[in-house]
């Protein structure tokens, strides 16, 4: 599982479009807002994650 912010000042949307194109069939969640650290914080993001990890 990949996940991303659109708003990420670190991470550009073309460099994660490339994370994706090495991973083929990979799981993304992509988010709005929360940034580069914000994003390891968010109930949601979390969420999903844990929800990922119990399907494998």
């Amino acid at each position: 599982m990949l996940v991303y912010d659109h708003e990420d000042p670190e991470v550009s949307e073309a460099q994660f479009r490339e994370m994706i194109d090495y991973w083929p069939g990979c799981e993304v969640h992509a988010t709005h807002g929360l940034g580069h650290n914000r994003i390891l914080k968010d109930e949601t993001v979390i969420s999903a994650i844990v929800d990922y990890l119990k399907t494998d």
